[in-house]
């Protein structure tokens, strides 16, 4: 976003909603597009930022702004993960010169939206993952339920929803498995820890026949009795009333392995099975029908606690994995509209906007790899840029000035005034070092790489830039802003 003040009280209309602010969401929709917070979350980004800057106009204040929650995004096609996901488009303040747009259909960054409940997104690669460790409550060795609430983005390959295993190859040890298979339902379990028993009895063809289509919500679950050996599959699209799907499935009656090892959501042993798609909720119980025994729960996640775990509703700790490598998109709790590049081709750039030379940018991100000269956002060629200067992010604009922090695996916000030779670098609002950030001019804003160094793997979830150096008073009540919209994250 590109701002400046001129010292006029904003105002207000259409019954308390700023009027700028609904024009804004009147052009969002009639473009085709979708803003999560609705009206409401538009008209606090108005009016604190007009606040803020105490004027009338926002097009004064802000020439191009970049958050999908609150100003809204619009889908692009996509292909294979990305399917339905893509970001097309995010919305700015100023009208459609300022928007920031993909270049090529291969550039478009993911969007994952949230629309009102947290779920854990699966990227479908190795690496990403929930784990909780073993208890009483996932050691199920009699009667067991599982139920999910799932989304998938296609009927292809195997997703492991949820798993009890540990260890690979020949020293793997496993309990018992719920997944998708090739757009169906599958269980598997074992008596003896190792090898066991796999039951896939319903196909993606049972699941349409019923009127599912994928990337929608459905819930689903599966039940073994221990003293029958009958496995029995149902599905729900209210998490209520659920019913039978496909035939009961016979199985030698046994009980399943006591194995001493975490459940996994997402994957299993990284190996195999890697989830791709929405996780809102898994429960197990050990009784069929009744209560659960442990419970993935996303909505019990709280950003301001910990990025990285949460308590579930039924007391065990989750942790959220995102693996090490440089490229590809990433498992997320999704607790807000994010965007997601993947570090090889993913890049969002802005129309020409009014030139700029000594400015504050503001950015709130999560860089996933070490590459080099990497860049989360810059102005026009090589300028106003934040990025990863060999390991230490950094502000450019002719000359380096460090942040004075490593790409730390979380969400921060990370805050540069460009002021030649009196710039700052500020992480989650305390400064890093002060120097020159020498004073090249900029005429628009690039997301997710630079045309100078390579694409960053990383989620970028709100920028601001302005087009004069932030007073004290403004850089604080920015920051202020910036995070609670963030859910507190940082």
């Amino acid at each position: 976003m590109i701002g400046v003040g001129i010292g006029i009280p904003f105002f207000k209309s259409f019954g308390g909603i700023d009027a700028q602010a609904q024009a804004h969401f009147n052009r969002v929709i009639a473009d085709g597009g979708l803003i999560p917070s609705g009206l409401s979350g538009v008209n606090a980004f108005f009016t604190t930022v007009k606040t803020i800057y105490g004027t009338a106009d926002i097009t004064t204040a802000i020439s191009v702004g970049l958050d999908a929650q609150v100003l809204g995004y619009k889908l692009g096609a996509g292909a294979g993960t990305t399917a339905g996901q893509a970001a097309q488009k995010l919305y700015s303040c100023s009208g459609a010169s300022g928007d920031v747009v993909q270049t090529t259909a291969a550039s478009q960054p993911l969007l994952l939206v949230h629309s009102g409940a947290n779920y854990w997104w699966g990227s479908g690669i190795s690496g990403s993952y929930c784990t909780t460790p073993n208890s009483l409550a996932n050691t199920i060795t009699g009667d067991i339920e599982i139920k999910a609430k799932i989304n998938i983005p296609n009927f292809s390959g195997q997703k492991s929803i949820i798993v009890k295993s540990e260890g690979v190859g020949a020293a793997a040890g496993f309990a018992y498995n719920f997944f998708v298979n090739n757009g169906g339902l599958g269980f598997g379990y074992s008596t003896i820890g190792t090898t066991g028993t796999r039951i896939t009895s319903v196909s993606s063809a049972d699941l349409v026949s019923i009127g599912y289509s994928v990337n929608t919500d459905i819930f689903v679950s599966v039940s073994r009795n221990a003293v029958t050996g009958d496995i029995v599959f149902k599905y729900s699209f209210d998490g209520t009333t659920y019913t039978q799907l496909g035939g009961t499935v016979s199985s030698t009656p046994s009980l399943i392995f006591g194995l001493n090892s975490s459940v996994v959501v997402g994957n299993w042993s990284d190996i195999i099975f890697f989830f791709e798609g929405r996780i809102y909720s898994v429960s197990i119980s050990n009784t069929i029908g009744g209560s659960s025994t442990q419970t993935f729960n996303p909505n019990s996640y709280n950003a301001a606690t910990s990025q990285t775990q949460w308590t579930s509703s039924t007391g065990e700790i989750w942790s959220v994995q995102t693996g090490t490598a440089t490229t590809g998109y990433k498992g997320v709790l999704v607790d807000r509209s994010i965007t997601m590049f993947d570090g090889i081709n993913d890049q969002l750039l802005s129309g020409t906007i009014a030139t700029y030379q000594y400015i504050t940018s503001n950015v709130s991100a999560r860089t996933y790899n070490m590459v080099s000269s990497s860049t989360i956002i810059t102005g026009s060629n090589d300028s106003h840029a934040i990025f990863n200067n060999g390991g230490t992010m950094s502000a450019y604009n002719q000359s380096v000035l460090s942040f004075g922090v490593g790409l730390l695996n979380n969400l921060r916000n990370l805050q540069a005034n460009f002021n030649g030779g009196s710039s700052e670098t500020f992480t989650n609002n305390i400064l890093g070092n002060t120097g020159n950030t020498g004073a090249f001019t900029a005429t628009q804003v690039r997301l997710g790489n630079n045309p100078v160094g390579p694409f960053t793997n990383c989620l970028i979830n709100t920028a601001i830039t302005t087009i004069a150096v932030m007073t004290n008073t403004q850089k604080n009540e920015m920051y202020d802003y910036i995070r609670s919209i963030n859910n507190n994250a940082f």
